[in-house]
């Protein structure tokens, strides 16, 4: 028996296929406190405090943690000039962040934020 035979089962499949096409918000692909690798090559040690500058930046989220409504993110540094992963460092977010972004730091050098997300990056692309 494949297929739904009534008209209510019929109408609601046909509403959630439209609904899994155009989806309202944007999905990042991982909860809160998903954990996933770093590709800083050969670091072993934990993120340390990003200092904040009010500067732009390239960067990788592997962790992010939800600390009382304010999101812990841990991301690996984009070096432009490098052309590959720096550091692993940790900020402050209470915006919604995908994984591989452009941002702005705040100025705040005990509490690094992240204030906006200025572009998203294609993962694999850097």
């Amino acid at each position: 028996m494949k297929g739904k035979k009534s008209p209510i089962l019929k109408a609601v499949d046909s509403d959630a296929k439209a609904a899994a096409h155009q989806p309202l918000e944007k999905d990042y692909g991982f909860r809160a406190g998903k954990v996933g690798r770093s590709k800083v090559k050969g670091a072993r040690t934990s993120a340390i405090l990003f200092v904040g500058k009010g500067q732009e930046a390239i960067i990788h989220v592997y962790r992010k943690t939800l600390i009382q409504s304010v999101d812990r993110i841990d991301f690996d540094l984009y070096g432009e000039t490098q052309r590959g992963f720096v550091g692993k460092y940790r900020a402050y977010a209470e915006i919604n962040i995908g994984m591989e972004l452009r941002v702005r730091f705040n100025c705040d050098q005990q509490y690094p934020k992240i204030e906006d997300v200025l572009a998203e990056i294609p993962i694999g692309s850097l």
